[in-house]
């Protein structure tokens, strides 16, 4: 059996089937201001999207992005928190792996073609502002 450096144990989905979250963790810069997310998935087959939700003391969401066809197993983004919602305090981010679905759009939908979403998986932390 030969080992293949690129995927970790942890990372091998037996199914390979659905992608899931192994890791998901936030790291605050110094300033405050930004937050960098670090993620590990499990074996993919097909690249699935990923969105990432920042929400602020108060449950409302503060910032967001969302990540288009990931080819690796191990992402990081860091994201901006505004000025104004910036404070000490414990915030939430939510990661969700999604795929994209095309189909032919219905008698009463207009356009030929409508997406539809797919959620995968998604986990939730929290992390807190100093």
């Amino acid at each position: 059996m030969s080992e293949n450096a690129f995927f970790q144990t942890d990372q091998i989905n037996p199914d390979n089937n659905d992608v899931e979250i192994i890791d998901f963790s936030a790291e605050p810069y110094g300033d405050d201001r930004r937050v960098k997310f670090s993620f590990r998935l499990s074996f993919f087959r097909e690249p699935p999207n990923a969105a990432i939700i920042l929400f602020g003391a108060d449950g409302e969401e503060i910032a967001s992005v969302d990540v288009v066809n990931l080819f690796h197993p191990e992402n990081a983004v860091t994201l901006h928190i505004p000025k104004s919602r910036a404070q000490e305090g414990e915030y939430q981010a939510e990661l969700t792996l999604f795929k994209l679905e095309q189909r032919e759009a219905q008698a009463d939908e207009e356009g030929e073609y409508k997406l539809e979403t797919q959620n995968l998986h998604s986990r939730r932390i929290t992390f807190t502002l100093q």
